[in-house]
């Protein structure tokens, strides 16, 4: 195509064409937008709502109106059976691994004596913050003490409330079995349990509800109360008991730190948690769970061969079995001692230190618990120092020099106590000088020390 000619002329006409198309869509484009702008302004300003004075029109920075609700105690039925715990193990032998040593002993009896039914899959259960106030109204104490420093910042109560969430699952993973540590999990129910109380946060729940009275119910309602707008116990109890309406908000947990102690033990909640420890103690005797069992014996005295391995005299059991893989370990591992049953031994198929109480005894059950091989439950400190106190006597020899005798430790531990009883009694000698290897001079100066010469 020549720049200059019939051709070139044809295609500007062209491309002039389309120019002038797209322009016109462009402006019909930009009509039809100011035509939706329009009409959506008029639709809003017809919705809003009109003032016939300056004074009724709302101020810049005004507040927004607060929601409100009644008070209202919250619902604690479920359609499980109210049952106790079941037996636990003692925390006393977990106090490595528990991190508040001093309140785990009283927190556990606490929920030894407590009755819960278990819910269904996500419904609503006990939130942590009424079960910390329960074991507060029953005489519980707090579970992270003031510090001794006066300057230091004393604990809150998301602190304590932390601290006793912690201890409580410590507890229930060590001490209580699969069924009942389950319960202590996070609740999937998605719902603020508290908002009839007046906080709308969601609050973490256990897999539970309490089974307690309507006075006890009531008191721990007149604490939550109390504890979000710093009202005194009087007022919380008028709130509670005339239903008035409260302030919904965010639940505060922060710089309340008098909370926790400001709490004081009902006398009827301390009644019925007594009741509820008569009924857990009397049901334990009907199902006769207070009898000992007796280790079998073995009239014949034949030991026993399992896998060509033999038990050692008097039953004990020879190997302990890793509960997870099935593994064999030797019993006479320094680890499993009874006292100490959060100590950790290696597994060499799972390649993992577990916890001694992981492992079961050859007859099946926990070791710690068989009564027929418990004698392996031993103070490994008791046992060294009575072969050492029952050891021969040693001889050693040095080279160069005659075989020598040592003594027992009882026979060093003996003389060690004689020279000590000796040290006081002893008195330094006066000098004794002899008349031989003085001179004459000196014979005269010493004469009275010289007499019986």
């Amino acid at each position: 195509m020549k720049l200059y000619g019939k051709e070139a002329i044809a295609v500007g006409a062209r491309l002039t064409a389309r120019h002038f198309r797209y322009a016109k869509l462009v402006q019909e484009l930009h009509t039809s937008f100011i035509e939706a702008i329009a009409s959506r302004s008029e639709q809003v300003r017809k919705q809003k709502p009109s003032f016939t004075t300056a004074a009724q029109q709302p101020r810049a920075g005004a507040k927004r109106e607060v929601e409100k609700v009644a008070v209202k105690i919250p619902s604690y039925e479920a359609e499980g059976t109210e049952r106790f715990f079941r037996e636990m193990l003692d925390i006393g032998n977990f106090i490595k691994t528990v991190e508040h040593k001093d309140r785990a002993s009283e927190i556990q009896d606490f929920l030894k004596g407590t009755r819960v039914r278990q819910v269904r899959h996500q419904q609503e259960g006990t939130s942590w913050l009424e079960l910390y106030t329960l074991y507060k109204l029953g005489g519980g104490s707090c579970v992270v003490a003031d510090p001794e420093c006066k300057a230091a910042p004393r604990p809150s109560m998301r602190m304590q409330l932390k601290a006793f969430t912690k201890t409580c699952r410590a507890i229930a993973r060590l001490t209580m079995e699969q069924q009942d540590a389950n319960l202590f999990k996070a609740n999937g129910a998605k719902k603020p349990r508290l908002k009839t109380l007046g906080i709308q946060t969601h609050m973490p729940m256990v897999n539970f509800q309490l089974v307690i009275d309507k006075k006890t119910q009531e008191e721990i309602a007149k604490q939550i109360v109390r504890s979000q707008a710093r009202r005194t116990l009087k007022q919380a109890e008028e709130i509670v008991g005339q239903a008035q309406r409260v302030k919904l908000g965010k639940f505060h947990a922060v710089n309340r730190t008098r909370w926790s102690r400001l709490i004081k033990v009902s006398k009827e909640v301390k009644e019925a948690r007594s009741r509820d420890e008569t009924e857990r103690k009397r049901r334990k005797v009907d199902e006769g769970l207070h009898e000992e069992v007796t280790p079998q014996e073995d009239p014949q005295g034949i030991t026993e061969e399992v896998e060509g391995e033999k038990q050692t005299e008097e039953g004990k059991a020879n190997y302990f079995v890793c509960a997870t893989c099935g593994t064999k370990v030797p019993s006479k591992r320094k680890a499993f001692d009874a006292k100490a049953l959060d100590a950790k031994t290696w597994c060499g198929t799972c390649r993992k230190s577990w916890m001694v109480k992981n492992f079961n005894c050859e007859c099946g059950r926990p070791w710690f618990k068989c009564s027929l091989h418990s004698d392996r439950s031993k103070p490994t400190s008791e046992a060294q120092g009575k072969v050492q106190q029952e050891s021969q006597e040693k001889v050693f020899t040095k080279p160069g020099k005659a075989r020598v005798k040592r003594a027992t430790v009882s026979e060093d531990l003996e003389g060690f106590n004689a020279r000590k009883r000796n040290r006081g009694q002893k008195t330094t000698p006066e000098p004794v000088f002899r008349a031989t290897v003085l001179s004459e001079g000196l014979k005269r100066k010493f004469a009275h020390l010289c007499a019986d010469e």
